[in-house]
């Protein structure tokens, strides 16, 4: 394609790109991703507006045929491929320029990337007999109330349960199901199954709760208490009323769907209302949430992350009577990736601020593009409601964080995963301890017992009860995200990539 040179037609490009992006999602600018993103991505973007195009992409290779063509299966399964093309061909061809003109060649590089200060030291890796050829582990939990490890393997479709000592205490088949969030106490255990990890089966609601019994140190499953479920991720229990009964919260990310819903519990057992009581958020892509009050009004407000094409933080005001508020805490584009959230104190002013995770990498395109913007961000409460960005640490492909005093020295650090790291770098940063210093300033470290595997959970908790926070990272072992030449590197994690690592913190001892 010949560049555009006349400014006037140029406007005439971003001015398409502005008006139709903001149809559907917060307007990309051309440099968040490089020229052969774009035109992938376009490409897929073009179905969605009745262009089936793909002279963008002229000599796709294997992986670039496949995904193009399954997405164009989803799209047309959903009824998502409009009859008539939503813009003339000059006007498509003026869009696509304005974006090849100006995205770089190259990924441009993060701004002030802190270097590694060395190997954080307070960590040991403790060794436990617990292996399984190519995990995928989408479920880690450190269970502090029983003192157990809960392990969801989706490959081998099992939930694993080791003791404090990491000895194996019992495993449970569960074909058809793949566990992705757990809620466990000292009588039951409340498991989430996302039902169909790659959203192969769009329109398909196969995410269930199950439930179990514990009795002694087992569970006893008790069967599916909740169905229908929309590829859901994350679930949290909290009484949102105060009549003193929990209510169910429910993040479905969908796939051309999904919903973020509240659901009642049934007057009598432990199951829950078939239908949601009420619906906060209606779309693709809510990811996490969690509860706290903000306002001090004595009612659990909600906090809830939406990534996918409408990527935003919200929080929900509870008014106590079914009835919330929402306010926006960000919203931005759809190759943000976000991932998780926590909420934490980390300047321990005596209010609640919230850490973030950007880093999903295959929305976009299938070449694992590095994005200098995915990271782990801290958003201060600053009262009133209101949050602002006051520490980011670039970190390619992050997925995970998990902030505690872990060192003991009365301050909040942040360890953090990524699954889609720099895989062509030296060594890969696929997790980072940072040791808060001085408040709001980090200095980032390693372990390298964590080079060996690919992240894709990881939980904190303490789980020997010694007074120190311990982390236990999840292995997952698939070709997604991997670039083309690392083929062989994938085939020796299948082989030897650890299913689980646990770093036990010794800062107590």
């Amino acid at each position: 394609m010949e560049p555009i040179t006349d400014s006037a037609t140029m406007s005439k490009g971003e001015e398409l790109a502005k008006r139709h992006c903001i149809a559907c999602h917060a307007y990309t600018p051309p440099e968040l991703l490089t020229k052969r993103s774009w035109n992938f991505l376009l490409t897929y973007m073009g179905m969605r507006m009745g262009i089936d195009d793909t002279s963008f992409v002229p000599h796709p290779d294997e992986v670039e045929k496949n995904v193009l063509e399954a997405r164009r299966l989803t799209l047309s399964a959903s009824n998502l491929i409009p009859e008539k093309p939503a813009m003339s061909k000059q006007d498509w061809m003026l869009l696509r320029q304005y974006y090849a003109d100006h995205a770089p060649e190259a990924p441009l590089l993060p701004e002030n990337k802190p270097l590694s200060s060395g190997s954080v030291d307070i960590f040991e890796e403790k060794k436990h007999r617990y292996q399984v050829k190519g995990s995928i582990v989408s479920l880690v939990h450190i269970d502090e109330i029983n003192g157990q490890i809960l392990i969801g393997d989706s490959r081998n479709q099992q939930l694993t349960i080791l003791d404090s000592d990491l000895e194996w205490l019992n495993h449970i088949s569960s074909k058809g199901a793949f566990w992705v969030d757990a809620i466990p106490s000292a009588k039951d255990l409340y498991l989430l199954s996302v039902g169909d990890i790659p959203g192969i089966f769009s329109e398909q609601k196969l995410g269930k709760l199950a439930y179990g019994r514990r009795i002694g140190n087992m569970y006893y499953p008790r069967g599916m208490i909740l169905t229908d479920l929309y590829r859901p991720t994350d679930i949290e229990l909290a009484d949102l009323d105060n009549d003193g009964i929990d209510e169910l919260l429910v993040c479905s990310f969908g796939d051309e769907g999904g919903d973020f819903s509240i659901f009642n519990r049934k007057k009598i057992g432990v199951e829950f209302e078939s239908k949601p009581v009420l619906t906060l958020y209606k779309g693709t892509g809510a990811l996490q949430c969690s509860t706290h009050d903000f306002n001090y009004d004595g009612f659990q407000d909600i906090v809830l992350l939406v990534g996918d094409s409408d990527e935003h933080l919200s929080l929900f005001i509870n008014h106590g009577n079914k009835s919330f508020t929402e306010k926006q805490i960000f919203k931005t584009h759809p190759s943000w990736g976000s991932m998780r959230f926590q909420l934490v104190d980390i300047d321990q002013d005596g209010e609640m601020d919230i850490l973030t995770t950007n880093g999903d990498n295959v929305d976009s395109d299938p070449y694992n593009t590095l994005k200098r913007y995915h990271g782990v961000r801290v958003y201060l409460n600053m009262g009133d409601l209101n949050f602002q960005e006051r520490y980011f640490y670039p970190m390619y492909g992050c997925y995970h964080l998990e902030a505690h005093d872990y060192d003991l020295d009365g301050d909040i650090d942040i360890a953090a995963t990524s699954f889609y790291p720099d895989f062509n770098a030296e060594r890969p940063e696929n997790f980072v301890y940072l040791e808060q210093t001085e408040p709001l300033k980090f200095s980032p470290k390693v372990h390298p017992s964590t080079q060996t595997g690919r992240w894709m959970t990881m939980d904190a908790g303490d789980l020997d009860q010694d007074g120190d926070i311990d982390i236990a990272l999840g292995g997952a072992y698939v070709p997604l995200g991997l670039p083309v030449g690392h083929e062989a590197d994938l085939a020796e994690m299948m082989e030897t990539g650890p299913t689980l690592l646990f770093l036990e913190n010794k800062a107590a001892d």
